[in-house]
């Protein structure tokens, strides 16, 4: 999201160090593209606070294209031209969610940009290559979040988390529309998904589904990333998996989240697709 906003706005990307080194982490050419930023310097001159949609709307609104519209529609503006402040030239944006808008503009010089470590990279192509059945395999990386997200979905969005239909179902559709798909499922929840996720009906056990995740938030990211399509359910995380895979991907369609955001944009399927056009879930 911050590449997005420096590459539109012509800013300088910046991370506050401890968030810089998780980046690194993840990332081989971090440093080409994102500095670290001096939290101590945020409060003096020449730094404005902003959230993500304020600082799109003041320079997109003399361009007057889709994405101002969009703006004006979300924060409910007069519709005047507002002429770019320069009298700070820094910009700190304290809480940066995805703002889908902003970054699939710059889809190709995202994916383009965020290549994994060497290591994190090495290791993805390993656990592919050992499934991989011929150079035309097909992975649809699976993607489950549980953990802390049953308290965060009940307070914050008033639901439970998604059951294992819809993972089953979403398996289902890859296997009718992908023939030989494999499944690489990831999750912080790995328990979870070998008591629902390995059989189908119970008893029968499911080859084409590997429990491929654990060892590393990062390398599960990478793993997933290197599937062809995705299933994924609500957060950041699954957000990202997806999207720098490329390919399909199935979101939870009743769900709110980055994921059904994005959906809509990127043609990502709002639950599974059934023989008729409309979502089993």
């Amino acid at each position: 999201m911050i590449l997005a906003l420096a590459k539109s706005y012509h800013f300088q990307a910046l991370l506050p160090e401890k968030d810089m080194m998780k980046f690194s982490r993840l990332f081989q050419n971090a440093d080409g593209h994102v500095g670290i930023l001096d939290v101590r310097q945020v409060n003096s001159r020449g730094w404005k606070n902003y959230t993500a949609d304020e600082l799109m709307l003041e320079q997109e609104s003399c361009d007057k294209g889709p994405l101002y519209y969009h703006l004006k529609r979300q924060l409910v503006i007069d519709g005047s031209c507002l002429p770019v402040d320069r009298s700070h030239p820094n910009v700190f944006i304290p809480k940066l969610n995805i703002k889908i808008y902003a970054i699939e503009r710059h889809r190709k010089f995202i994916r383009k940009t965020l290549k994994f470590s060497d290591y994190l990279q090495e290791q993805a192509e390993r656990v592919l290559n050992n499934l991989r059945k011929s150079a035309d395999t097909v992975f649809v990386g699976v993607h489950v979040r549980r953990g802390d997200y049953i308290k965060f979905r009940n307070e914050k969005y008033g639901d439970d988390l998604l059951n294992a239909t819809f993972y089953l179902q979403a398996m289902d559709w890859y296997r009718e529309n992908y023939p030989g798909s494999i499944f690489l499922v990831a999750s912080d929840d790995m328990s979870w998904c070998s008591d629902n996720l390995m059989q189908d009906p119970p008893g029968i056990y499911l080859k084409d589904v590997h429990l491929v995740g654990g060892k590393s938030s990062e390398l599960d990211l990478a793993i997933l990333s290197n599937c062809n399509h995705s299933i994924v359910d609500y957060g950041t995380f699954s957000f990202w998996a997806a999207y720098l895979a490329g390919g399909e991907a199935i979101v939870s369609g009743d769900h709110k989240g980055p994921t059904r955001t994005a959906a809509g944009w990127l043609g990502w399927y709002k639950g599974v697709p059934s023989r008729s056009g409309i979502p089993l879930i």
